[in-house]
């Protein structure tokens, strides 16, 4: 509980976020110390209760997958918004110096701000938070720390977590639940039923993700984009996953309908200028594409043949 309030206070010294649960109130209840007291802000629903219940084939496939939806009141209900949420909350805990340790769907919770529970899905201001910080540490972005104790939740921890020699818990273990949460979101299905296969996964090259069955009408910008973020949040080698600031960078470019990427020449490997380019146009469907996961956080390199300086 202690830690879990140091958390806590210092998310409010931070400002707050709106993709982490508000506290309205903490502290001990009686002198020994031996009851503590967290008052949240009202939640009607964990992610878990989502992805198994009935809510997205009631919302349909075409909303549920839309990037652009434009009914406000339904965005948090979308594979977009969900994803925009969390990884927003986690990019505000990690530029916080701080790791969760434990991301899973009973740690989502789609919020209210409305007094009428029954108006809650359809409010504008609808949100996906993160809770639950009792395995919550201090760390920075770019260090892996050794760990006796693998705290995280079956199904959702990182292979660095239960490998069997040397285990390491980094920011990119956070990074990896968010791919298993993703998982669901697609499939209604873990992508790992538990630790050991994780760890299989981790182990054998050999093995792969498959493909997530999406639908046939989808963008080629939404069908490459959740193709390609899914492999990426589930790599094997941690300090390949991409960030937090990364992944929000990605889905807010496919919600804006555009993107903005370093040009390249073919045969170069350093990026080039920073260019927005329009998905409808004729250099969207004929350049080479390649992926680049680096900061700032724009995350494609094109390369186009026969481009002058």
């Amino acid at each position: 509980m202690e830690n879990e309030a140091r958390v806590l206070e210092k998310f409010r010294e931070n400002g707050g976020h709106e993709n982490i649960v508000t506290v309205l109130g903490y502290g001990w209840l009686d002198p020994r110390k031996e009851r503590f007291y967290v008052d949240l802000e009202p939640c009607i629903m964990n992610l878990d209760d989502y992805v198994k219940g009935n809510i997205k084939s009631m919302l349909g496939l075409e909303k549920y997958f839309d990037p652009v939806l434009h009914e406000r009141s339904l965005r948090c209900l979308t594979f977009w918004g969900i994803m925009k949420d969390i990884s927003s909350g986690l990019n505000f805990m990690h530029s916080s110096h701080e790791l969760h340790r434990d991301v899973k769907p009973r740690n989502g919770k789609a919020s209210h701000f409305l007094p009428d529970e029954l108006l809650v899905l359809l409010s504008q201001r609808a949100a996906w938070k993160i809770t639950d910080f009792d395995f919550t540490m201090t760390g920075g972005s770019k260090l892996a720390y050794s760990t006796n104790s693998a705290h995280g939740t079956d199904c959702y921890r990182a292979p660095e977590l239960v490998k069997g020699t040397d285990p390491i818990v980094t920011m990119k273990s956070d990074i990896w639940a968010l791919g298993c949460i993703m998982h669901e979101l697609l499939t209604g299905l873990k992508a790992f039923p538990n630790d050991w296969n994780a760890w299989r996964y981790y182990s054998d090259n050999s093995l792969g993700l498959g493909d997530p069955p999406l639908p046939t009408f989808l963008s080629a910008q939404s069908d490459k984009c959740i193709r390609m973020l899914l492999n990426q949040v589930l790599t094997r080698e941690w300090w390949k996953r991409p960030s937090a600031a990364e992944i929000l960078e990605l889905l807010n470019s496919v919600a804006t309908g555009g993107a903005q990427v370093y040009l390249g020449l073919r045969g170069q490997t350093e990026p080039g200028p920073l260019v927005g380019i329009d998905p409808n146009s004729d250099l969207w469907k004929t350049v080479e594409w390649k992926q680049y996961w680096f900061a700032p956080c724009n995350y494609m390199l094109i390369s186009v043949p026969n481009v002058k300086e």
